[in-house]
């Protein structure tokens, strides 16, 4: 069976496109169904023409702060962290490692940046191998 840690580093997403125009009546098929969905259950999904781009993950130093010389056990819990799913991948998240080697997380705030950082909190944990 696989272990937590492995199935962080395994985990992916796949976003294929193919370089075409979606024709106009499915998109307006697709708008149409969005619309009945979004009044049936009182959402607000959207439906966004876009041909992506690859985002990358910050680093390191982008997303921590705090005593400068991190342990590995700190260092290992970022990592996993980076790998944690956020929303439109933003990563709006700070992890702080204070001097008494007690640790913080801080919403950066951003779409759902709180459910962001629960997510991220237990990665962290996950690769630092304890809670906090």
């Amino acid at each position: 069976m696989m272990t937590e840690k492995e199935a962080i580093l395994k985990r992916h997403s796949v976003r294929s496109y193919e370089d075409k125009k979606i024709e106009d009546e499915k998109v307006k098929l697709i708008e149409e169904k969005i619309k009945e969905l979004n009044a049936e259950g009182n959402l607000n999904l959207q439906f966004i023409i876009d041909r992506g781009r690859e985002r990358k993950s910050k680093t390191f130093e982008q997303v921590t702060a705090g005593k400068k010389d991190a342990p590995d056990w700190f260092k290992e819990g970022v990592k996993m962290a980076l790998l944690a799913p956020t929303a439109i991948n933003q990563q709006k998240f700070t992890i702080k490692l204070n001097d008494d080697e007690s640790v913080e997380f801080i919403d950066n705030g951003g779409v759902l940046s709180r459910v962001d950082l629960g997510i991220v909190k237990c990665h962290f944990e996950i690769g630092a191998g304890k809670k906090f």
